[in-house]
């Protein structure tokens, strides 16, 4: 089960930069938008693959859950993946603006945190309905493995929300604290 997330991961890269290749250096707009709309499809092949092994009989291996995991995050960071990676291709090949780090106030990034923390969240819970699907095919007794992942898609949600926009409110707070501090002196 290994050899088909990662065959899914290497076509993921080779349709994106085809797409952008296609795009910037032929010229071929529609040709390009094809490729790069293609690669939800890389996700639903994964998908079959994985349910078509469960459901011949084959064991849940580790394997099986992390193709989960990589299918609810693909299908929601993919997108953004693919704009930037189309943001840096105009620059270098289309002449477009220089891609730049927007400055974020802690506000921003407050905002900013919590939307990727939802992102997150979505995608485990996609990743999540896969693993349901595998567990009804295999039986309880026998998905230890889809099990496993269901606790580090909880795991995974859980450190996301402190590692991200925790953290970013207690910066913006300390450094509201430090701005009324300082204004007060």
């Amino acid at each position: 089960m290994l050899i088909p997330i990662i065959v899914c991961e290497v076509l993921f890269w080779v349709m994106l930069v085809l797409g952008l290749l296609t795009r910037y250096v032929a010229r071929r707009k529609t040709l390009s938008t094809v490729l790069l709309v293609s690669t939800p499809l890389i996700d639903v092949v994964l998908i079959a693959i994985t349910m078509i092994d469960l459901q011949r009989g084959a064991d849940p291996h580790f394997t099986h859950g992390l193709s989960a995991f990589y299918i609810g995050f693909s299908i929601m960071f993919g997108p953004s993946v693919i704009r930037w990676a189309d943001q840096r291709a105009a620059y270098r090949w289309g002449h477009g603006p220089k891609p730049t780090k927007t400055a974020r106030s802690k506000t921003e990034e407050v905002s900013y945190q919590w939307a990727e923390w939802r992102r997150a969240l979505v995608a485990s819970a996609i990743a999540a309905v896969v693993l349901g699907f595998g567990i009804a095919l295999a039986g309880m007794d026998n998905a230890f493995w889809l099990q496993y992942w269901m606790g580090v898609l909880l795991f995974l949600v859980v450190c996301w929300a402190f590692i991200g926009p925790w953290r970013a409110s207690r910066r913006a707070a300390a450094e509201s604290d430090r701005v009324a501090d300082s204004a007060r002196t």
